[in-house]
């Protein structure tokens, strides 16, 4: 995972660079519901497993997205797109040629047009190196030019109240003003003079977090002007050290990701493992003061590969936090790529994508109750035989009171739900439960086949790939 983001009923935007979610096959986004279970509604098409870098959802709920994609659903979008609540593409929102290279950032300014950050020099054909406002319609505005931009790459971009924007990267200088790693734009995006992080910044900035007026950075750096700082600082409005930092928070590698919680406390995420001389392995919590916050026990943290780290943190209001990135497990727990924590860091097992069917799902569909039926390919679902149709509790757990025996031979690709509860399902299959039934069958409510209808049913001639109800 490289981008989480909360939606404002709870799901959770999932992007990354991946073919699937919890067993759900998902091209590198994906969105759960609250409990972690994949939303089967929601399922946007980029053609291959391009990565993702960003997400931004705008408060009418649409979506955009930035990556190293071509197309969405079919339709070109080179980089950048936008999508209905639903994940269907806005056409109304046109990139035109895109970038040419990827975004890696994503934000809203204040009078509801999009900036992008990332590496690229281009956007549809107009000269825009790190940095471009959008706007609605995808266009660049030319109300906002940054002259030739940064040198290069902006990896994180941040807005002030005041409509002024933060960038933070790799670049030494911008518009051919020297300024190493971190620079304050105007609204029209010219260079804020009155900015000075006195150029003495001495590694890439990775994130960029306003705290009230003052600027958490996190990176790859070792001194903040002058003074020691271990890969994370926090900055007065006008870029000087923020004084009422001590200790100075040290880092053994590097920062990726920061977020506040609703108490002011700073949450910091990346390849480290230790913090202020303690372990903590790819997350820590930090105090408003910058010492480390020791209620916050993560354990032996993520694991799974060598590279094991957290790339995107995002706190929800009741002080839990999602987290994204490389891993396989946290604390020795099964959990692939997304997890939450509790407060006091321990690991909330009531959040989990599990490991899903063991091939793709095909069709569903959500039932009056909150319940969701799914079909299609797979034989099992976590571990448990499911013969090409399962039912799932609203909380994303597998249904074991729906009892369809060894369910169908082949694939289910149609779901129905009739006025009375009973479902009809079509396919590839010729038998239910070892019932004939070539290609169409009706359950009812429990699972059971309806055998006076399977009795009736003719056989095709070739397979079934929908189905739907009439009012008759």
């Amino acid at each position: 995972m490289r981008s989480i983001a909360i939606q404002a009923d709870g799901k959770i935007l999932v992007l990354g660079s991946f073919n699937q979610v919890g067993g759900a096959p998902r091209k590198s986004i994906a969105r759960l519901e609250a409990n972690g279970r994949v939303d089967p509604g929601f399922n946007p098409d980029c053609g291959q497993n391009n990565p993702y870098h960003a997400v931004l959802v705008q408060p009418d709920g649409r979506i955009v997205i930035a990556g190293e994609f071509k197309t969405i659903n079919g339709v070109p979008r080179v980089g950048i797109a936008r999508l209905e609540a639903d994940g269907s593409v806005d056409m109304s929102f046109d990139p035109g040629s895109g970038v040419d290279s990827y975004i890696t950032g994503l934000a809203r300014t204040i009078d509801g047009k999009i900036l992008a950050s990332g590496y690229f020099s281009q956007y549809d054909g107009v000269s825009r190196s790190g940095i471009v406002q959008l706007t609605d319609n995808g266009k660049p505005d030319p109300a906002f030019d940054p002259g030739v931009g940064a040198n290069q790459a902006v990896q994180a971009v941040a807005l002030q109240s005041d409509g002024k924007i933060l960038l933070g990267g790799d670049f030494t200088a911008f518009n051919q003003v020297p300024f190493t790693y971190l620079v304050r734009l105007n609204p029209d995006g010219s260079v804020d003079n009155e900015f000075n992080s006195g150029g003495n910044i001495d590694g890439p900035v990775n994130t960029v977090l306003l705290d009230n007026g003052r600027i958490w950075i996190g990176g790859e750096f070792r001194q903040v002007n002058g003074e020691p700082f271990g890969r994370v600082c926090r900055l007065n409005p006008d870029g000087s050290v923020d004084a009422s930092i001590a200790p100075h928070p040290r880092a053994d590698s590097s920062i990726l990701a920061m977020c506040l919680q609703g108490d002011g406390k700073l949450l910091i995420g990346g390849p480290f493992l230790n913090v202020n001389g303690s372990p903590r392995p790819c997350i820590a919590r930090l105090n408003p003061e910058g010492s480390l916050d020791t209620s916050f026990q993560p354990g032996t943290g993520p694991a799974g590969s060598t590279t094991s780290s957290f790339y995107t943190l995002a706190p929800l209001p009741d002080g839990k936090l999602v987290v994204g990135g490389d891993f396989w497990s946290i604390n020795g727990i099964p959990r692939h790529g997304i997890a939450r924590f509790n407060y006091d860091g321990g690991l909330d097992t009531s959040f989990d994508a599990g490991s899903g069917p063991d091939d793709t799902i095909l069709c569903s569909q959500v039932l009056p109750n909150g319940q969701i039926l799914l079909g299609g390919a797979f034989v099992s679902f976590n571990g448990v035989a499911q013969g090409h149709l399962a039912r799932l509790n609203p909380d994303g757990s597998l249904d074991l009171t729906y009892r369809t025996g060894t369910g169908a031979n082949d694939s289910i690709i149609g779901l129905e739900r009739q006025k009375d509860g009973k479902v009809l399902a079509v396919g590839s299959f010729s038998s239910f439960n070892s019932i004939a039934c070539p290609c169409v069958i009706r359950l009812d409510r429990q699972g059971n086949v309806d055998r006076d209808f399977a009795s009736k049913a003719h056989q095709p001639n070739g397979y079934l790939y929908a189905v739907a109800v009439q009012a008759g």
